[in-house]
């Protein structure tokens, strides 16, 4: 009996390990993916604990540059509300660091990009204040893009 109950415990504590290892799924594995020029559609983050992920393919030598849509940009009319305040930190598929992480305000200056390598860019969108709407989007010229 006590050998039996030793061996549902060593299961039990497999099976949690097992699940524990099934969480910790990479969230930027399944990043959206953002083309060039285009608005992403309107993000939600519900409060300062969530994050969203979008990616896209860089070239070493080019330079990127990406807008934020949000409230701390002064992009949003006074008219509109429910906007985030949002803070972003881009890495590459290795790991390493694209561009530190920033605070919002990047609308009328955005966010520059050197790629120092080839590969993809995961940028992490996150609240510094509380929830809220939210728009990104990345271009190769320093224009800001129309469309939002």
């Amino acid at each position: 009996m006590k050998n039996t109950i030793k061996l549902l415990g060593i299961i039990a504590i497999v099976a949690l390990v097992g699940f524990s290892m099934v969480s910790c799924e990479d969230p930027a594995a399944n990043a959206t993916q953002l083309t060039a020029g285009q608005w992403s559609a309107v993000g939600n983050l519900p409060n300062k604990n969530t994050a969203h992920y979008y990616s896209f393919s860089v070239t070493s030598g080019t330079t990127y540059y990406i807008w934020i849509k949000d409230y701390w940009s002064n992009s949003v009319p006074a008219s509109e509300t429910g906007w985030a305040s949002l803070e972003t930190t881009g890495e590459y598929d290795n790991g390493t660091l694209a561009y530190a992480t920033t605070g919002s305000g990047a609308n009328a200056t955005a966010i520059t990009l050197a790629a120092t390598r080839t590969g993809t860019v995961t940028i992490k969108v996150q609240c510094f204040v509380s929830g809220g709407k939210y728009r990104i989007v990345y271009a190769t010229t320093n224009t800001r893009p129309a469309g939002e």
